[in-house]
């Protein structure tokens, strides 16, 4: 899961229009194969790889009576996916939001949450219904949100000095 969301991110980051950008998130937020057929050929790999991923998550959790679990990683894949549109948008309008603004939109696309989600898809039955409900709860619990700030300035950073050496 995590590597299928990491790719997905790089080929959105690297790819396509605003409009595009916008069916494909439209297409994660459906959540069906039938959309395929909307999406630009380098989205349709990306985005058939993404559900057949979850097919197969989503067969290994019900023979472990867990089937229940993969509904909140969906639910925090199309929240990254509106946010990393949404970052979008500023870039192509050349928007610069307030830091209130931006972190808003930065705690959820830097994936954080959602990589927590993931990683209790694994623990079994420690992980309940609760638990869930919990980690995708909104607003966002504090570590999760505090982790979140602190990946997503690190990256920040990390992108900052990248870049200084592109110019």
């Amino acid at each position: 899961m995590f590597m299928v969301v990491q790719i997905f991110d790089d080929i959105y980051d690297s790819y396509g229009t605003l409009e595009e950008k916008q069916l494909l998130v439209e297409a994660v937020d459906k959540w069906d194969y039938s959309c395929v057929d909307h999406l630009p050929t380098y989205f349709k790999e990306c985005y058939i790889a993404l559900l057949k991923s979850c097919d197969e998550a989503d067969e290994d959790l019900a023979k472990q009576g867990r089937s229940f679990c993969l509904h909140y990683w969906r639910l925090k894949m199309k929240q990254n996916c509106k946010a990393w549109l949404e970052e979008t948008k500023w870039c192509k309008s050349k928007y610069i939001p307030t830091y209130e603004e931006y972190m808003e939109v930065a705690k959820v696309s830097v994936g954080q949450s959602g990589a927590i989600v993931a990683a209790y898809l694994g623990l079994g039955d420690i992980a309940t219904k609760e638990a869930f409900e919990w980690l995708t709860s909104n607003p966002m619990p504090q570590f999760i949100e505090a982790c979140s700030i602190i990946l997503r300035l690190l990256n920040d950073i990390g992108g900052h000095k990248v870049g200084i050496y592109l110019i």
